[in-house]
């Protein structure tokens, strides 16, 4: 079944590492118990729900989702790989730059 990860823009957080965090993680922010643990997702899994498993969902896969000559090049530049930190590190990663529609942003650190 696909499926993929989102929120609602303007009742919560537009942060795909978040995201990817709670679905890897299914840690309690609030009591620290793990729910559901048995259906954590891998770094893979949270990844593509939130890259190609949302742009297939949307009807985009043709022009969203992963970088491929003749898609949208879209993109955000991480200080660490997610498919290497630790899962819990996940959220915690910081974003450089983005890149959207062709239009450049950098991002100012936090220290």
């Amino acid at each position: 079944i696909p499926f993929s990860m989102h929120c609602d823009e303007g009742v919560t957080q537009v942060n795909p590492l978040f995201m990817m965090w709670g679905a890897m993680d299914r840690k309690c922010i609030f009591s620290g118990n793990v729910y559901g643990e048995e259906e954590c997702l891998t770094a893979e899994q949270a990844l593509h729900a939130v890259t190609l498993g949302a742009a297939y969902l949307m009807g985009h896969e043709h022009m969203k989702g992963s970088i491929e000559i003749g898609k949208l090049a879209d993109f955000a530049i991480l200080d660490q790989n997610p498919l290497d930190v630790a899962k819990e590190d996940v959220k915690d990663i910081k974003v450089h730059a983005t890149m959207l529609g062709g239009d450049i942003t950098v991002h100012q650190m936090a220290k």
